[in-house]
């Protein structure tokens, strides 16, 4: 979330038991406040963000909880779109530079990079792809034999569960989903300042 209240949240793929790992502290100036763009380092057990209303990007190892600016470089920070994080360099697109994506040193902040794309390309997304970046893992929900939707969770409370689209629950089974007998609502977002509840039925 962003403005006075950031934070970041960490909730297993079920979107239970969320763990608050950045936000800021009551009394003192903000710390995070407009927290646009989120990267993960799994090997090192990272995670790296851009605020474009501090112009700065941080790091929390989110096991630890120790945190630390990288880059408060105002020339290279505008308003970052996304941000990637691979060996010992963060990368990322900003709508300030359409033609370019960026790099700094993910350790120091320095050794900055402009790189170049096509003219006219208005590249603003950004993906790296790699083995390290993809561990192979078990599919947790390869015998759940959900009827709509399988969601992952932390192994210890059972590794995933089924789930159903809005309108619609779970019967006794826990894996067939069923037309819910209550009248359900879509919250849906008109502005970035107002949501508005659409019904269902």
């Amino acid at each position: 979330s962003s403005g006075i209240n950031a934070e970041w949240p960490l909730r297993p793929g079920d979107g239970s038991n969320m763990k608050k790992l950045v936000s800021n502290d009551p009394g003192k100036d903000a710390q995070i406040k407009w927290p646009n763009t989120i990267a993960i380092d799994r090997p090192n057990k990272n995670i790296y963000w851009m605020d474009s209303h501090l112009r700065d990007i941080e790091c929390m190892n989110y096991t630890a909880g120790t945190r630390y600016s990288i880059s408060s470089t105002p020339s290279l920070l505008g308003h970052a779109w996304r941000l990637r994080v691979f060996e010992d360099r963060i990368y990322w697109t900003d709508i300030t530079y359409p033609a370019k994506t960026l790099s700094v040193n993910k350790f120091t902040g320095g050794d900055s990079i402009k790189h170049y794309v096509p003219k006219n390309a208005g590249m603003m997304n950004l993906r790296l792809f790699h083995e390290v970046l993809q561990p192979l893992s078990k599919n947790r929900c390869k015998n759940m034999d959900c009827s709509y939707l399988c969601l992952p969770k932390p192994i210890s409370e059972g590794g995933a569960q089924c789930a159903c689209p809005t309108g619609h629950e779970l019967l006794y089974n826990n894996k067939t989903c069923t037309a819910s007998k209550t009248i359900s609502k879509l919250s849906l977002s008109e502005t970035a300042y107002s949501i508005l509840s659409l019904s269902l039925s």
